[in-house]
């Protein structure tokens, strides 16, 4: 295709083949229906390969104003639909603004208009509106990425919820009632820098299949009632206290105190003894 002269005013629909823009700062390689033809290869009268197609700049969220880091973004994938204008009606000056779903086919055999990378669209003969979108429709909003993670807003009467979706499985979901559940596929490690208090007006269940440890300089345990439902617990707790009693006890005799111990004593899960007092 040979240079515009022209002007070119109006709103024009075209895909994205490129979105690696060497600047990073969101612009892509857009061929325009109306405008470029599918061949890649240039002959006499038509042809322009992607290479050659000029960089449309992304409209950005006013949104902090997309400066020094602030704001929204994003990129569209390859293969997406965008609609564009030229600024001052320069067809060096395209300017991308809005994304323009569909219900995708079959994938493109043109050589153009397309994605160069053969990727997308991944699914034919569906929306391409998230799944959990469609079948909440239209009461669901939701914000999702090629990586596999979403926020989902669902408006539906009587069942809204918000859920913010890891690829992996791990999820936090806030139910219509007000319920939160916490989905965690792996570890979940807390680092607090500051002090942390938890209140709790209801009932308070841990199940761990595993072994448990809290280790602190000081561990108080407060209630009215505290059970120990573990036998060798209480055992342990009981022997302890004694022991700790017996080692560091002093006997008074003839007017002069004797030292602790020489022998001290210690815990046996498996069997008790008497040990002399000095």
């Amino acid at each position: 295709m040979n240079k515009i002269d022209s002007k070119l005013y109006g709103f024009y629909r075209g895909v994205v083949e490129d979105n690696n823009d060497p600047l990073r700062v969101g612009r892509v390689r857009v061929r325009i229906w109306g405008l470029h033809t599918e061949r890649k290869s240039r002959i006499a009268t038509e042809g322009i390969p992607t290479e050659h197609l000029p960089w449309a700049e992304p409209c950005m969220s006013i949104i902090e104003g997309s400066i020094s880091g602030n704001g929204f973004f994003g990129v569209p994938l390859q293969g997406s639909q965008v609609m564009l204008f030229f600024e001052n009606g320069d067809y060096e000056r395209p300017m991308y603004f809005a994304s323009l779903p569909g219900i995708p086919s079959e994938k493109s055999q043109r050589e153009g208009f397309n994605d160069p990378d053969g990727i997308y669209p991944t699914n034919t003969g569906v929306s391409d509106f998230h799944a959990r979108a469609v079948s909440r429709y239209p009461n669901n909003t939701i914000l999702s990425v090629h990586g596999g993670h979403y926020i989902e807003l669902d408006s539906t009467n009587g069942d809204t919820k918000v859920r913010i979706h890891h690829r992996s499985g791990t999820s936090i979901e806030m139910k219509h009632n007000g319920d939160v559940d916490i989905n965690t596929e792996g570890n979940h490690d807390e680092n607090i820098s500051g002090n942390k208090t938890v209140n709790i007006t209801g009932n308070c269940t841990i199940n761990v299949t595993g072994n448990c440890t809290i280790t602190s300089p000081n561990t108080t345990i407060t209630g009215g009632t505290v059970n120990l439902a573990s036998q060798d617990t209480i055992r342990r707790l009981v022997h302890e206290s004694f022991i700790l009693l017996y080692n560091g006890h002093k006997h008074t005799e003839t007017g002069s105190t004797t030292s602790v111990p020489t022998s001290l004593a210690t815990f046996s899960s498996h069997a008790t003894s008497n040990t002399k007092a000095s």
